[in-house]
């Protein structure tokens, strides 16, 4: 995988926001990492955790940023693109994340 080592806290196996549990790394970029997430009835989904803006100076124009981005997110329903059906921080990291579809396929 690409990118630096990823956080401690987002490890598979790790809970986030309380409600889901990652899963194997489905990939990694500068910002963020994508995991497979088991939801809390058992639906296989894809987490987005952005580790860049979870602290640090200037973090809360971010964090401020990525809540109007994900509310919009949100909010699209479309045959065409990928569904977000939740965001938020996680409580005890302050970690940002959006959960997705997952999709099957290949590179």
């Amino acid at each position: 995988m690409q990118g630096d080592p990823l956080p401690a806290h987002l490890t598979p196996g790790a809970v986030i926001a309380e409600r889901y549990r990652l899963g194997r790394l489905l990939g990694q970029g500068a910002m963020g990492a994508v995991f497979e997430a088991t939801a809390p009835d058992g639906t296989r989904m894809a987490l987005k955790a952005l580790f860049r803006i979870a602290g640090g100076t200037g973090a809360s124009g971010d964090r401020a940023r990525f809540l109007r981005e994900a509310s919009v997110s949100v909010s699209v329903a479309s045959e065409h693109i990928i569904r977000v059906h939740d965001h938020g921080f996680d409580p005890e990291t302050g970690t940002p994340f959006l959960v997705m579809d997952l999709l099957e396929g290949r590179a």
